[in-house]
């Protein structure tokens, strides 16, 4: 049985300089307000809860060790009452690469 790709989805982001994150065949990006584009290398769910999602963002690997061990990184909240009618869309995007996380894990 084929599975369909999901529709893009475009979330507010709640601080920072990247206002969305973006998700369009299963590759997600922060877009700036001028459309920049930063693709990003995961995005961990790193605590689940019904209505709010404790996400980490991770950035591509770069050289060096330091960033080999440690790859640049942030948290954020999503939450259902950012856009009520897409939440199931943005669980369903994130739901094929779900692993445990815990905080703290690197």
């Amino acid at each position: 049985m084929a599975s369909r790709p999901l529709p893009g989805l475009r979330w507010p982001l709640p601080q920072g300089e990247w206002p969305w994150l973006c998700c369009e065949l299963g590759v997600w990006q922060l877009r700036g307000r001028a459309e920049e584009v930063q693709a990003l290398a995961r995005v961990d769910v790193v605590l689940d809860h019904s209505d709010r999602l404790y996400v980490r963002l991770r950035w591509p690997r770069g050289p060096g060790l330091r960033s080999w061990l440690w790859p640049a990184q942030c948290h954020v909240w999503l939450t259902r009452a950012q856009l009520p009618s897409q939440w199931s869309l943005l669980r369903a995007q994130l739901w094929p690469g779900r692993r445990r996380h815990w905080l703290g894990a690197p």
